[in-house]
């Protein structure tokens, strides 16, 4: 997963305070558990 976060841009926090940054760690897992589920979902049923 770092890895992944990392090709895709999250290698700073451009912003101050631990809430702050949170808010960005939390909007970034969603983006990714978003993508992961279109991907999962039309991926073809394996038999």
């Amino acid at each position: 997963m770092n890895a992944i976060a990392r090709n895709r841009g999250l290698q700073r926090f451009g912003v101050r305070g631990p809430d702050k940054a949170r808010a960005i760690a939390l909007w970034f897992a969603l983006a990714h558990n978003l993508m992961r589920t279109l991907v999962l979902r039309t991926a073809p049923a394996a038999s």
